[in-house]
């Protein structure tokens, strides 16, 4: 079994803007994106996302990240 493609995907994470749970002031709701950048072994790219593992061997794979599409800005394949 051949090893699949090693891809950088770069999505929006979801966050939580108050982790002190304070007040905020109505004025100060701004959106700024949380880029992020994940690096693994493309195990599914379908229309629902993607799934991506930090380790691969031909009889098992390593922690999964599973990565909705509406989050992917993009998934670019890398040199092995």
């Amino acid at each position: 079994m051949t090893s699949p493609p090693l891809v950088e995907v770069t999505w929006e994470d979801a966050c939580c803007l108050d982790p002190n749970q304070r007040w905020v002031d109505h004025d100060k709701h701004t959106y700024v994106p949380l880029i992020v950048k994940s690096v693994g072994y493309l195990l599914y790219d379908g229309k629902e996302g993607v799934i991506i593992a930090a380790a691969w061997s031909p009889d098992c794979t390593g922690p999964r990240d599973q990565i909705p599409r509406g989050m992917v800005r993009q998934v670019r394949k890398l040199k092995a």
